[in-house]
Order: C-alpha cells, then structure tokens, then sequence
C-alpha cells in the first residue's frame, strides 16, 4: 500500500510540473484554466487516442485480410451504412472475399467476414472457440438466458427434451393437418386472377399456420390471432433497427412486442397444463411441452411457464420469416422452372382419389394430402433444392472466445466473426438436379440450418410447410410472375432481415380440373 501511495503522488507531481511547464498553474499549484476546458482537453485526448488505436488495429488486420481502406465513422464504423443499405453493404464486402476471408469494423470491433464452407462451418460447430453472437440486438430480442446462449451441456439437455416433446411422429401429423388446412385456404383467398404481391399473403398464411400448430386450441378471444401475428412482425422488425432501445424507437417497439407475446403464451400455457394434468390428449406444440415438462424423469429440465412461453417464442419466430422466406423463392424458381412445377403436379395427382376440382369439395382433396404426405417423395427433394438454392438466412454472427487463426488469418478474441450462408453456398459445387438426386440433403455442406449443436431442431417442420406448399400451389392454381422492373431482369434481393426478392408480384387463377385417372 506504501509504494502505491508512494507511486500516485510521484505521478501527481508529475503532471503538475507539466502544467506549471505550459503556464496552466500559478506557482502555489491552483489551476489557472476552468476544470471544464481541463476535462475537455483530457476527452479530447482520450478520444483522439482511441481513434488512432481503432485506426492502428485495423491497418494491421488489413495486412492479413481484405477489407475496405477506411473504417468509417469512430466507434460506429460502417454499421449506419448497414443497417440503411444492407444489400448493397454486403454484397461490397462479399467482393472482398477473394480468398474465402474479408475484414470491416462495426461497433467498435474487427468484423471478420467468412465465405469458405469449411471454415462457416468450423465456426458453427467449435464451441470452444466461438460463441453465438446472432445479431447486436439480438440480446434485447431474445434475452441473455435464451436458449441459443446457454452453455454446452445445459444447451445439450435442453434439444434433448424439446427434440422427443415438440417434434415426434404424432405430433408432426397434428401440425401437417393444420398445415394443410391453412393452406388451402390461403391459395383459394389468392386466387384472384389479378396480380398481388404474395409475400404478406404467403407471411399471414405461414403466422396462420404456425399459431394453429403451435397454440391454436387456445387462441379463442377475438382479434387475438391477428395481434399475435402482427407483434411477430413487429419483433422481426427489430432486427433490421438501430441497437438503441430507446422509447419511441424500432428497436424499444419490438421488445414491447415481445413481451405482450411472451404474456399471451404463458396466459394459454395455464390453460394448456391444467387440460394436460387432467389427462387430456395433445392437440398443439404447446401441451406436447407441457406433457413433456410433467411426464419428464430428468433433473436437467425444471421449466415454469415462463421457460415454456420463452422457448414457444423463439420457435413461433423462427417458423415465421426464414420460412416465408422460402415460400416466396419457391414461387420465384417454380414460374422460372415449369418442368419442376410439372413433376410436382404428376406427383401430386398420382397419390390423391380424384383430380383436384377449384369447383368441387375441398376435404378429400385435404384429407388425402394428410394422409399421403410421406409419398411426395419428388415434392420433398424440390423443397429441399429450393433451400439449398436460395438460403433464407444470410449469416450468423459469432464472437472468437480466444485467438485463432481461419484461412490463414488471425482472429483476435472478441472479434465479430460472421460464417456468411449464401457466400458459402455459392462456393458449393453448382446443383445440377432437382428431383433425380437428393445432394446434401441433411444439410452437411449447405449450412442453412446451421451446424453442430445449434442446428435448428424446427427443420423438418419448416421443410414440411415448404413441401405441402408447393405441392398445393402446382396442382390448384395456375402461376404467373408478373415483374415491374425494366428488361432484361435481374434478381434483386432485399433484407428483411432474412433474404427475399425484390419482385413477388403474382397471377394466380384457378387451374382447370383434369380427367380422373386411377391412383
């Protein structure tokens, strides 16, 4: 304590000796300058000092790794020009990735960006070395205990649980019935022989679909529905807001957003455990849960309602765009790929009773597709073709734990590191089939659901919704892509957050019933 005394007074003398130097005190040591202008000469300096450390830091990561000459903003770096311009922000730093690695600042932080599958998937898959960062407001969306944050073993025995409870061979016939019915509906409310943009169509129908699966039984009061609906696109929303959640803001709206969902699902988780306890038979995702959390022998899960209203959350969301997402390219590669759109119609006819009829009654046509859904076998590989070819989440943000080299670069740790999706799956050798082969299928290579332990346990659920789409879509309507945009046209993409196209004006008639033919 004596030399720490000892040292503090010897750099106190010291500074005062260099004001005295510069005529700043008066020879009995008071300040001949306001403290005000002192503090703002010592901020100054401090900041300047920083500006010069940010500069220096990634003048030499440059020496490694492409990136953009300046750095932007301090502090902020380029992140104003991300979120205002997302397309055009990545598809520059893309251009950087000639050697499968690029470099940029945001926020303070070197951002390393990844294109090289080998190394994405490095990224997803070594936990010791990465932590999923997911997105900067992704802590206020989601909450610092959600699921996707939580540590290796209790992250392992929570998938463990919710895999069996939430995705088991009855309760997937429960959510393909609900599937079906919803879109069925949907395409008939589409059918207007006038061109209509289909992605709110295809948003509603996917929100429409996911609540009746999810929690449907239970959403009985009037308006509660569409508010739910409309809260999850608010929430979504706040991913492509500025990180401030100050009120008023996006980003303030969206985490309001999630707390009235949040309160809704926890309200009906009530409701849904007292007709569990009372030996009622599941009819939704939320009393599969709750069977699960009263009938489970381990000691790993020890849920209360808010645990079961957080994790319905999170699969609600990511039922929700992602999947849209994908509805909507599918669309875009069918009115582009009419070979495709006719062997899922063969398909389609060859396992119903009678030939669908726009005119006739609707519940054979529904029931046979429930029934036979695990033959549309050709159906499902076109799916599966249709997420491979068109990503609908472009990255995943994780932060280095500790230094480590990628490609040949050294990451320092709390570095930014973001294993870019659709850069990987554009370095993927080129598909060439969509139904003789079935490439990747489980997603390996194409990191679309991810990797490793945070690969997405909904998938077989979202390639399910994607797969009775389309085989309902080909074989009741006739489509046609109507674009507005001058000739010759070129795919343009938006980010919202997840990846959709510009263009999703659609033509949709009534397709003309054929002539029955034996199943």
């Amino acid at each position: 304590p004596c030399a720490y005394k000892a040292a503090f007074h010897k750099f106190v003398g010291a500074i005062q000796e260099e004001l005295r130097a510069h005529d700043l005190v008066d020879a009995e040591g008071s300040l001949l300058i306001s403290p005000a202008a002192l503090i703002t000469v010592a901020l100054v300096t401090v900041f300047s000092l920083y500006v010069i450390y940010e500069r220096i830091t990634y003048a030499l990561a440059r020496r490694t790794a492409n990136g953009p000459e300046s750095l932007g903003l301090p502090f902020l770096g380029r992140i104003v020009e991300m979120v205002l311009n997302p397309v055009e922000f990545w598809d520059k730093q893309r251009a950087y990735n000639t050697n499968g690695v690029s470099i940029n600042f945001i926020l303070g932080r070197i951002v390393v960006f990844v294109t090289n599958p080998e190394a994405c998937k490095r990224i997803f898959t070594s936990l010791e070395d990465f932590a999923l960062f997911a997105h900067p407001n992704a802590k206020w969306l989601f909450g610092k205990d959600n699921l996707i944050y939580l540590s290796k073993n209790p992250h392992k025995a929570v998938r463990n649980f919710l895999q069996p409870a939430l995705f088991n061979k009855e309760a997937f016939h429960k959510y393909l019935a609900a599937q079906v019915q919803v879109i069925n509906s949907s395409i008939l409310e589409m059918m207007t022989g006038r061109p209509i943009d289909v992605l709110p169509r295809l948003r509603k129908m996917n929100a429409t679909a996911s609540q009746e699966a999810f929690v449907g039984p239970y959403l009985t009061e009037k308006g509660e529905r569409e508010q739910l609906a409309q809260d999850l696109i608010t929430f979504t929303q706040g991913f492509l807001c500025f990180p401030c959640p100050l009120p008023g803001t996006g980003l303030w709206k969206a985490i309001k957003a999630k707390e009235r969902i949040e309160m809704t699902l926890k309200e009906k988780a009530r409701y849904s455990w007292k007709y569990i306890k009372l030996g009622g038979e599941p009819r939704c995702a939320l009393d599969y849960v709750l069977k699960g959390v009263q009938t489970s022998d381990t000691d790993a899960i020890n849920w209360n309602l808010d645990d079961v209203a957080t994790a319905l959350m999170d699969f609600l969301f990511a039922s929700q765009d992602a999947t849209t997402s994908a509805l909507v390219w599918a669309m875009t590669l069918l009115d582009s790929n009419p070979a495709v759109a006719q062997l899922i119609r063969d398909e389609v006819n060859s396992i119903i009773d009678t030939p669908y009829n726009a005119h006739g009654d609707q519940s054979t046509f529904v029931e046979n597709l429930i029934e036979r859904a695990h033959k549309l076998t050709v159906t499902e590989k076109v799916a599966i073709e249709v997420l491979h070819r068109r990503p609908p989440v472009p990255m995943v943000p994780h932060l280095a734990r500790k230094q480590i080299v990628i490609d040949g670069f050294t990451i320092r740790k709390g570095a930014l590191v973001i294993p870019s999706i659709t850069g990987a799956a554009n370095n993927l050798p080129e598909r060439t089939s969509w139904d003789k082969e079935t490439v990747d299928s489980q997603f390996m290579q194409n990191l679309v659901f991810g990797a490793g332990q945070h690969k997405c346990p909904g998938r077989n659920y979202a390639i399910q919704t994607i797969k009775m789409f389309l085989a309902m879509v080909c074989v009741m309507a006739t489509q046609e892509r109507k674009i507005l945009a001058k000739m010759p046209y070129k795919e343009q993409v938006m980010y919202m957050p997840t990846l959709f196209p510009v263009e999703s004006l659609f033509v949709l008639k009534p397709r003309e019933p054929l002539i029955a033919t034996n199943r």
